[in-house]
């Protein structure tokens, strides 16, 4: 199973990179996030999506909203964008990337 990896936002969280997030994402977005490069380049509503799609293991019922509304200025982006990195590495590691 692949590393669920932990960030502080509004409370404790995992984040957990999937099939299912991946294709949430490009649902939502219309755009593709098949390479790790990509996530260098996301904009702040990318961030937020990005985010979401990760935490929706742990709870279907978070909105785009509401994870936009856990991101606070306060959030370290540096470090939120780094455990995005991290889930995403955790996937590819499962995939034998």
């Amino acid at each position: 199973m692949t590393k669920r990896i932990k960030i502080k936002l509004d409370k404790e969280r995992h984040l957990l990179a999937t099939s299912r997030a991946i294709a949430k994402y490009q649902e939502v977005t219309g755009r593709e996030l098949l390479a790790k490069s990509t996530l260098s380049n996301l904009s702040l509503r990318d961030v937020i999506v990005v985010t979401w799609t990760l935490l929706l293991h742990e709870d279907s019922s978070l909105t785009i909203d509401q994870v936009g509304d856990i991101i606070k200025p306060q959030t370290n982006m540096n470090e939120l964008i780094y455990k995005i990195g991290e889930a995403w590495d955790a996937y590819d590691k499962e995939l034998g990337i």
